[in-house]
This record gives structure tokens, C-alpha cells and sequence, in this order.
């Protein structure tokens, strides 16, 4: 017995390399594909990240174009008196600054968002400066806007202004462009409900064609496309869906009764 022990004492532990070495081979083989995996993730990454890069280079592009093509066309009008001239340049320019706004809200949405404080406006003159920036585009589309609002001008509320004219103007834009339609409403109106809490709602409708079923989760995602092939940046809708959670509200879609796309935005007001 005590030869046999010795026996085992010698054999066992060189049997136990012969144990683990296959163990470690798996462990280094699955450890190395793991990493293989991890390289060709961090390359699509990268890859991904370069296209988003020159994607926003390009909404940087056609956005700006935009309103400085506008400026230039209101210079060369030649039937425009200076004071019109002012005013349409003064829309434009806070159109101008819109985009810019909508740009920063995509690069760094946090940062941007929390700089937004509630102010005292007139929501409905908001929305009618926030249309008249937008009636060149409009006249050059063929697009006829109607207007909805009851409520008079000079109501001041506690809510916040720049967010909501970044709203009109990304939706009614949205829909000049993209929904293959002739009409766009846009309708505003506000109340309290059961415990006082005053309530606006924004709608903006047209009768073109609306957007598919299974593309409405999309749209409101960065670079999402709805069924349409005219430019636009993709930026839009995801910007209006962010800034309605900065409101405190909420953006609602559903088909409108004109037949095309209907957007409801309900926030909260002071």
C-alpha cells in the first residue's frame, strides 16, 4: 500500500497538466474570438459613427441653406418696401436661429434642453411668427396654410416659447415638404382641466398622404425617413418628440381627418 501511494503521489500531479491545459486552451480560444468580436464591433462603430458625422454635415448644409436662400430672396424682391423687407428678414433670421437651436438639440440634447427655461409669452403670437417664417417656403410648395386659433393675441402664459416655435416650425415645415399634400392646418387652443392646470394643444394636420403603419415608430428616431423622396435632414420629427418631453408634454400622431398626417402636441401652462 505504501508503494502504491507513492506511486499516485508521482502520477497525479503530472496527469494534472494533462487536465488543464485543454481548459485553458478553450478559455484562451473563446477569450481570443471575443476579442476578434469586439474589434469588428468597435470597427462597425466607428464606421457608423463616420456616417452619422457626415450625415449631420449634410442637415448642417441644407438647413442653413434654407433660410439664407430666403434672406437673398427677400433682398431681391424688388416690390417689397423696406419696412416688409425688415420684418420678413427679422422672421427669417429667428427662423435662422430655430435651426440652429434644432442642430444643438441633436449634437447634445441634455445640455441643450436644460438651458430652456419657461418664460412669460403669448403662446398664440408664438405660433402665428413662428407660421409667418415659414410662408415663402409655403408659397414656393403651393401649399395653403390654414389657421385654427380662436383664442386672441396678448393671453401671456408661463410656458416655454422657444421649444413651442420649434415645434410649429419643424411640424408645418414637416408637412410643407414631405406629406405630398396641398393643405396644412394648424389649430391651437387651450383649457383647464378637472384640477385647474391649464392645458394648450397643438395640432398639425395636412391632407396628403400620412405615414405608413410600420414607419411611424421610425420617423421619430435621428435620420429616420418617413415614405417620402424629397431632402430633408431626418432630424425633424425626433427633435419635436424630444422637446414635447421637455415640455412636460405629449406628441401624439394619428390620421387626420383632412387624410393625411396629424400631430398633437399637449403641454402644460402657467
Amino acid at each position: 500500500m505504501g508503494k502504491t501511494h507513492g506511486l499516485d503521489s508521482y502520477v497525479i500531479p503530472a496527469l494534472i497538466p494533462l487536465f488543464i491545459a485543454p481548459v485553458c486552451s478553450m478559455f484562451i480560444l473563446a477569450t481570443y474570438e471575443r476579442l476578434l468580436k469586439y474589434k469588428d464591433e468597435l470597427r462597425i462603430s466607428k464606421e457608423r459613427m463616420l456616417e452619422q458625422q457626415k450625415e449631420l454635415f449634410a442637415v448642417v448644409g441644407h438647413e442653413l441653406r434654407t433660410p439664407v436662400a430666403a434672406i437673398s430672396m427677400v433682398g431681391q424682391d424688388s416690390d417689397l418696401d423696406d419696412k416688409s423687407a425688415r420684418e420678413q428678414i427679422g422672421e427669417i433670421s429667428e427662423s435662422l436661429l430655430s435651426v440652429l437651436e434644432d442642430l444643438r438639440v441633436v449634437v447634445a440634447p441634455e445640455r441643450a434642453l436644460e438651458t430652456k427655461n419657461q418664460e412669460r409669452c403669448d403662446p398664440v403670437r408664438t405660433i402665428n411668427r413662428a407660421l409667418t417664417s415659414l410662408s415663402q417656403l409655403m408659397k414656393q410648395s403651393s401649399v395653403e396654410l390654414r389657421l385654427n386659433i380662436d383664442k386672441p393675441e396678448g393671453v401671456n402664459f408661463l410656458l416655454h416659447a422657444q421649444p413651442l416655435r420649434q415645434v410649429v416650425t419643424n411640424l408645418t415645415k414637416n408637412a410643407t415638404i414631405h406629406s405630398g399634400g396641398s393643405v396644412v392646418q394648424v389649430s391651437f387652443d387651450y383649457q383647464s382641466d378637472a384640477d385647474g392646470t391649464i392645458l394648450g394643444a397643438l395640432i398639425v394636420e395636412d391632407d396628403g398622404r400620412g405615414i405608413p403603419e410600420v414607419l411611424r415608430e421610425q420617423v421619430f428616431e435621428p435620420f429616420g425617413r418617413g415614405d417620402t423622396e424629397r431632402d430633408g435632414s431626418g432630424l425633424g420629427l425626433f427633435i419635436v418628440k424630444q422637446i414635447a418631453s421637455l415640455m412636460n408634454g405629449t406628441l401624439d400622431y394619428s390620421t387626420s381627418k383632412l387624410g393625411g398626417a396629424c400631430f398633437t402636441l399637449i403641454f402644460p401652462m402657467t
